[in-house]
């Protein structure tokens, strides 16, 4: 049987409470706003994570075609050419892109194994390139671009832009891999 002391609660968990020094007292209320809290900061972490992965992935299987989609989906008018004559600086014929006077070469290749090949032969300041020559030999070509050079590659294509338009440099950094040129490290 539990005494009831006038002038006070009428609880006697509460009368335990008021005999417990302030700092240890908690609360129903104060308990649930702690567990509340500990989850709130949880269901925090684990979006900030999940919008840090998911900016930092690219486009997973861009292909020329995606790449022309991208461009058009960007509000980017452009057109397209492909000189068969033309001297391509990678392994494989490049096509041309012009965004008003600015050009963009794209190199599309068949396989990831064969994009990757093409670039690790760009220098990491996007000068020069090593191409296989007869026999072992390599050779080093030396670009002198009019403007600083920046390189991108996505699976499947390899992307150059000499140029110092603002836009295109960063919707290209936006949606492709930046790998050489101007302001690599």
């Amino acid at each position: 049987m539990t005494a009831v002391i006038p002038g006070s609660c009428q609880s006697n968990s509460k009368w335990k409470e008021r005999l417990l020094p302030r700092k240890t007292r908690t609360t129903r209320k104060s308990y649930k706003r702690g567990k509340l809290m500990k989850r709130l900061i949880t269901l925090i972490t684990i979006c900030a994570a999940i919008i840090l992965i998911s900016g930092c992935s690219r486009q997973n299987d861009m292909d020329y075609a995606a790449f022309i989609r991208l461009l058009e989906t960007n509000g980017f008018a452009f057109t397209e050419t492909q000189d068969e004559t033309a001297h391509s600086l990678l392994s494989i014929q490049q096509r041309s892109i012009f965004i008003g006077d600015e050009l963009i070469s794209v190199y599309e290749y068949d396989s990831t194994e064969a994009m990757l090949e093409d670039a690790s032969a760009i220098s990491p300041n996007g000068a020069s390139i090593r191409r296989p020559a007869q026999g072992d030999d390599l050779l080093m070509t030396n670009v002198s671009w009019a403007s600083d050079p920046y390189w991108f590659k996505s699976t499947r294509i390899i992307v150059n832009y000499a140029g110092e338009d603002t836009r295109i440099i960063e919707f290209l950094k936006e949606n492709l891999d930046f790998f050489a040129g101007h302001g690599f490290n």
